[in-house]
């Protein structure tokens, strides 16, 4: 052991066996210019996820086209088909009607009961619903 007041140690003879140099400084000042970076970092992609959830939620503006408006009246004279895989739609038509009514007609090739293609006509009634068009019903033309 050796002695806290001695000027030299005795087993290497080396001045002053106390004094030591720390391997790092221990109260040296972090650096923080990266936590402030990121901090930004971390804002702007918050502020960037607020802006996308608000643009989601926002809603669409209303569609009032013809399209859509013979999509939905295709798709219903499909569900009065026998076989609504066969069915080809042609000669599509639009009508104005009152009260901001649209009358959506044309013709359909599809199977019947006994495998055979068979030509309808087809018409169908919608109104202005408040995000699209409203099909209030459908049916099949005589001939």
């Amino acid at each position: 052991m050796v002695a806290r007041d001695a000027v030299v140690c005795p087993h290497c003879e080396q001045p002053e066996p106390y004094s030591y140099q720390p391997i790092f400084k221990i109260y040296a000042k972090a650096d923080t210019s990266h936590k402030v970076s990121g901090g930004i970092i971390l804002g702007l992609g918050f502020f960037a996820l607020l802006w996308m959830v608000r643009c989601s939620i926002t809603p669409a503006a209303p569609d009032y086209s013809d399209g859509t408006a013979l999509y939905m009246c295709q798709s219903y004279i499909k569900q009065l088909l026998k076989a609504p895989a066969s069915a080809q739609f042609s000669r599509p038509k639009f009508y104005g009607a009152n009260d901001g009514m649209v009358i959506a007609a044309g013709t359909v090739d599809a199977q019947n009961g006994f495998g055979v293609l068979i030509r309808n006509g087809y018409e169908c009634q919608l109104i202005k619903g408040e995000r699209s068009w409203v099909l209030i019903g459908g049916q099949f033309l005589e001939r």
